[in-house]
This record gives C-alpha cells, sequence and structure tokens, in this order.
C-alpha cells in the first residue's frame, strides 16, 4: 500500500493534469449530478452572513460561490484546493457570477497555513488525502472555537474506517430508498472540538 507522501504526490499531479482538466471539461455535467448532495450540504451547513468560511478541496468552486452568497460582504469565504486548472475555472466562475470576495488558494489542507473558520465545508475531496489525520488536524487548528464541519464524502477503499466520515455516510436505509439527499439532511453534523 502506498504511503502517505506518495498518494499526495499521485494526487497532485493528477488532479494538476490529466484529473484537473478533466473535471473542468465535465463540471457542468458534474453540479447537475452533485445538485441534491450539495444541495443538502447547504441546507445542512447553515452558512450565515459574517462567518468566516473555507472549502476544502472545492474544486470548481460550485459549492464556494453558493456559500459565499450565504455568507455575503460581511463574511469571509475561502475555497482551497490543489488543482491549479480547477482554481482557474473556479476564478472565471465566480467572475461570471459578479461574486469578487473569494479567496482562492491553492495548497494541500494537510499543510495550508489556514486562517480561523467559524464552518469547514468540503464535498467528496477529503477522501482523497494521503494523510487523513494530518489534514483533520490542521483543519481543526484552523477552526473557531465552536466550529462546525460539513462534508460530504466516501470511503477511498473498502474496509477504510474514520470516525470522522460517518456524519454524511449514507445509512443502508436510504441506499435501499436511494434517497441521499434526504439522508443527509437527516445526519448530524460533528463539531470540530471532535477532532484530535
Amino acid at each position: 500500500m502506498a504511503d502517505a507522501a506518495e498518494i499526495n504526490t499521485d494526487m497532485l499531479a493528477f488532479w494538476n493534469g490529466t484529473g484537473g482538466n478533466m473535471w473542468v471539461e465535465w463540471q457542468e455535467h458534474t453540479d447537475i449530478t452533485l445538485t441534491p448532495i450539495t444541495d443538502a450540504l447547504l441546507a445542512s451547513a447553515g452558512a450565515s452572513a459574517g462567518e468566516r468560511v473555507v472549502d476544502i478541496g472545492c474544486g470548481c468552486g460550485a459549492v464556494t460561490i453558493d456559500l459565499a452568497r450565504a455568507v455575503g460582504a460581511s463574511g469571509k469565504i475561502a475555497g482551497l484546493d490543489i488543482s491549479g486548472p480547477m482554481l482557474t475555472e473556479t476564478e472565471r466562475r465566480s467572475d461570471a457570477a459578479g461574486i469578487s470576495t473569494i479567496e482562492w488558494i491553492e495548497a494541500d489542507a494537510a499543510t495550508a497555513a489556514l486562517g480561523e473558520y467559524d464552518l469547514l465545508a468540503s464535498v467528496f475531496s477529503t477522501m482523497f488525502f494521503g494523510d487523513q489525520v494530518a489534514a483533520f488536524s490542521n483543519m481543526r487548528a484552523s477552526s473557531a472555537p465552536g466550529a462546525r464541519l460539513a462534508m460530504v464524502s466516501r470511503a477511498r477503499t473498502p474496509g477504510w474506517k474514520c470516525r470522522w466520515m460517518r456524519c454524511f455516510r449514507i445509512s443502508r436505509r436510504a441506499r435501499r430508498e436511494r434517497s441521499m439527499h434526504r439522508a443527509c439532511l437527516r445526519l448530524p453534523m460533528p463539531p470540530m472540538s471532535s477532532f484530535p
């Protein structure tokens, strides 16, 4: 099995090459496909005016832009990703939407010097961390007292266990109902203080 450094190196190469370019090309389709999931995350996260929010692994920025609208001009919003191609697309999309308040950061969540945030959000990105403990510890260190974590993820490999992934893991009942949206809305958000 690859170690954390190898995984991070592979992810950096993939998301700054073929993977990042492909994601940009398919972004409109991806946004439509993920709408029920991102809508559930946004509703559960409850970002409000004046809050400080970071979108970890922001990709092409769809969720970041929605979070920027929620926190308004009095809030602080940052989108963090390791992919240069996707961050270029995020800037284009936020400019087209008339939103200039987002700080786009090209960095690794495990090592980036982050500011202090009230809400940390992430949609399908934490599963790519080579060292989940380092990434979540760094994210915890950037959390304001009482900060919230709103995330959607899946296990990276069968049997992979991470207690933090439970917040949006889809229940068997929800899978039977084929209703990710309703399942996400019912699951509680863990406070950031539950992280080491």
